[in-house]
């Protein structure tokens, strides 16, 4: 399969992108490593505080991919751009939680039946997996990425949320080991002369006006 090389629409400097792309996908399979191997999913300081910058570089993650799409679909990379964000700070609101709940489970927010709960946390946590699968449904379909890759960002994120609320810690890591080797094939792509040539730079802040 032909993958297209229309000039990407992100705010971010090539070299830049493309390391967020591997960092953001590394710092998620630590944090899940980290919080397996010390008090459990959800509920590890340190694994939680990996978590909180794993959100941050993935609400970058999400601009690049959306910056690959723009020229394609502009208005559904401004959508999953938006889309993107919110559910970052949702993985960055539940690593605050998990730190919580390592030091009294009776406060954290996710042990809490409550519309506050759901919608501070939970909403914005599940957009976080669906606009990745969204993400790499539509990169693969315009073909700018191998179908192999694209459907891999599919099947991880599309598994994220069941690894993480059945609390299924073998899928978790092998989750995050399936999204770190797609979005790092993703990088790939990124970092590819063709793409570098046209500077994000000089295409501002395409994303939102592609």
């Amino acid at each position: 399969m032909t993958v297209m090389s229309a000039p990407p629409a992100f705010p971010l400097p090539p070299r830049l992108a493309t390391a967020v792309l591997v960092v953001a996908p590394a710092l998620l399979l630590l944090s899940t490593v980290v919080q397996v191997a010390g008090d459990g999913l959800g509920g590890d300081r340190v694994g939680g505080a990996v978590q909180v910058w794993c959100g941050a570089a993935f609400a970058l993650a999400v601009l690049v991919l959306a910056g690959l799409l723009a020229p394609h679909r502009p208005g559904l990379a401004a959508v999953l751009s938006v889309t993107g964000i919110l559910g970052a700070a949702g993985a960055i609101g539940f690593g605050y939680d998990g730190m919580v709940y390592a030091a009294d489970p009776t406060v954290a927010l996710s042990e809490q039946d409550s519309p506050e709960a759901a919608l501070g946390l939970m909403t914005l946590g599940i957009l976080f997996p669906l606009t990745l699968a969204a993400l790499g449904a539509a990169l693969g379909r315009v073909g700018r990425l191998p179908r192999p890759v694209a459907g891999a960002v599919v099947v991880g994120a599309l598994l994220f949320p069941v690894s993480r609320i059945g609390v299924i810690e073998p899928l978790a890591i092998a989750v995050d080991v399936i999204l770190l080797g797609a979005l790092v094939a993703t990088a790939v792509v990124v970092g590819r002369p063709a793409d570098a040539a046209a500077s994000p730079v000089e295409a501002g802040l395409g994303v939102v006006g592609a």
